[in-house]
């Protein structure tokens, strides 16, 4: 049974690191991982997931207007989302009908609540 999954913690919790460590490890047994990340996330420069402690791989962006099951990969087996909290709403139903209808599963990492502990509209 296929599943949307979406982990959070706190900022420097290792989010993006264990992503990378996950999509890696499918990837070397050979299954195709489809990668996305906030487009208006360059700390560490552009298409790419970066941890802090000096892993990454490329990855597409996504904006609020992305539709994800439009960007995937024709052979995609697995989906990676880092910064999840900027998925909207709808983005979020289109992550559910790509594990329901294409049967892949997605893991997607990002902060459950702002600083003021108000939570974002892709965690909720």
């Amino acid at each position: 049974m296929e599943k949307l999954v979406f982990y959070y913690s706190g900022m420097n919790a290792g989010k993006s690191a264990q992503l990378l460590q996950k999509a890696h490890n499918l990837e070397s047994k050979d299954f195709f991982v489809d990668r996305f990340t906030y487009r208006y996330d360059n700390r560490y420069g552009k298409d790419k997931i970066a941890s802090r402690v000096g892993i990454e791989a490329p990855a597409k962006t996504f904006s609020s207007a992305t539709v994800i099951s439009e960007e995937m990969s024709e052979f995609c087996e697995y989906i990676f989302l880092d910064e999840a909290q900027f998925l909207s709403k709808l983005q979020v139903l289109d992550l559910t009908e790509i594990v329901d209808r294409k049967e892949i599963d997605i893991f997607c990492y990002g902060l459950r609540t702002d600083f003021k502990g108000k939570p974002f509209i892709g965690s909720s």
